[in-house]
């Protein structure tokens, strides 16, 4: 067998992957390692067309030297990178223990037993009942009775800024999803996970916002019509445009009243 294929088929086993994390070091050795293995067929191709030179034997003798340098710096590596795994394995499975042994000291080393942001419900257990609490007052009952679910008449900006005043740093879209959805059978109704009975109200068509001179305004309308009923329907005339036209006997303006 020639020697540049026992050093691909070593190469080949040093290669393959153990572990999922990006290795640029190893990656780095990796293609030097495959640019060698390229350069070594090169010549061997060479050498059986019978056009080696001078040269080649010595290039051969250098390139094969150099690519035990690299396979020997990439084992030692892939040896270094065992041992610090297995080095993380063995400092977590003793922090671990000491955690169980004293829980008082999880805490103080603030270490968490999975990975990603904990809950706010882990350090703020009382965050749904304080929900509730402040959406009880001026909330209604569901629509059909049928639920002991609440329609809290509170807007979701005023909640949050309860909640803040409260103590609780929570944000806009956090406070929504630990209220009831809209929906449970869609995709962003299954984001819900811990919510609390209550549920915002829909936008009502009903309610409009009062105007500064609506009461002026009525009290006219209702002097207008007062006066047009002591006149009589000899004096007065209605129009399509709301507008109640009238006329005086003593003179002949004419008064416009909008």
């Amino acid at each position: 067998m020639p020697a540049s294929t026992a050093t691909e088929s070593t190469v080949s086993e040093s290669m393959k992957p153990s572990v999922a994390f990006s290795t640029p070091a190893q990656n780095k050795l990796q293609k030097e390692i495959v640019a060698l293995n390229a350069e070594l067929r090169a010549l061997d191709c060479r050498s059986a067309l019978g056009e080696k030179s001078e040269e080649d034997g010595d290039l051969k003798v250098k390139l094969n030297r150099k690519l035990q340098e690299k396979m020997s710096e990439l084992r030692k590596k892939e040896k270094e990178q065992a041992r610090q795994k297995q080095h993380r394995l063995t400092r977590k499975r003793k922090f671990e223990e000491l955690c169980n042994k004293d829980p008082n000291l999880q805490k103080e080393l603030k270490m968490q037993p999975a990975h990603g942001r904990p809950s706010l419900e882990k350090s703020r257990p009382d965050l749904l009942s304080a929900i509730v609490d402040i959406a009880t007052h001026g909330c209604a009952a569901d629509e059909r009775r049928r639920t002991e679910n609440l329609r809290s008449v509170k807007t979701l900006d005023e909640l949050t800024d309860a909640l803040v005043h409260c103590g609780y740093n929570i944000s806009r879209s956090g406070v929504y999803l630990r209220l009831l959805p809209r929906r449970s059978d869609t995709q962003e109704g299954k984001c819900h996970v811990n919510t609390v009975p209550v549920k915002l109200t829909r936008a009502q068509t009903d309610f409009h916002k009062t105007h500064t001179n609506g009461k002026f305004a009525m009290a006219t309308i209702a002097n207008m019509e007062e006066l047009a009923s002591v006149l009589g329907p000899q004096e007065v005339c209605f129009t399509a445009l709301i507008r109640v036209l009238l006329t005086l006997p003593i003179g002949a303006d004419l008064i416009d009243c909008s």
